[in-house]
């Protein structure tokens, strides 16, 4: 309500301006606390997906997740490559995704079977100590190394050409925004 009000009031030339707008939003109690984040606050989650495991979209009962239609999602520290998640605050129970199973395949063969899954014994490409330890503990998962969280971005990001073209026109040319924040516009 209050960002509204003073978009009425006037223009917002600047981050700094809408800081200070979204702090004294709340009509009551304290302000709210805003956290500035710079290019070094944000993961590459796309990366971290690949390197985790096969499966974000299969549910274990063969369903596809409704990523838009989720709810709630739960993560449990002793069950690190699952998560769960409900469509609805009314249901009682999550379904269960496993990030490292493969999606089962969807051909004729595994659906005329009754098959939901195609189990393979074959240890060819699993180095000797996995399968040593796989033969000789069979219910005990191998789970693999969990991967590292990299940042999406190594500097800050640039403004396209266009686009400071036409900002640095409307500094000069038409006088557009006030003194005080032609400074933040030329360091784009």
């Amino acid at each position: 309500m209050k960002v509204s009000r003073s978009l009425k009031s006037g223009p917002i030339y600047s981050p700094e301006q809408f800081i200070t707008i979204i702090r004294s939003a709340k009509k009551n109690g304290q302000p709210y606390h805003v956290k500035e984040l710079t290019y070094d606050d944000f993961a590459n989650v796309k990366q971290l997906m690949t390197d985790l495991g096969p499966n974000f979209n299969v549910n274990t009962d063969e369903e596809q997740v409704p990523i838009n239609d989720l709810r709630v999602v739960k993560v449990e520290k002793q069950q690190q490559f699952k998560y769960f998640y409900k469509t609805a605050f009314s249901d009682s129970e999550y379904k269960t995704v496993n990030v490292l199973q493969k999606p089962p395949p969807k051909s004729k063969r595994s659906k005329l079977l009754g098959l939901s899954t195609v189990q393979t014994t074959s240890t060819r490409s699993i180095e000797p100590l996995q399968a040593y330890k796989r033969a000789r503990f069979p219910d005990v998962p191998t789970l693999p190394q969990l991967p590292t969280l990299k940042k999406a971005y190594n500097s800050k990001r640039k403004l396209n050409d266009n686009k400071i073209v036409d900002l640095k026109f409307l500094l000069e040319k038409k006088n557009t925004f006030p003194n005080i924040t032609h400074y933040f516009i030329i360091l784009c």
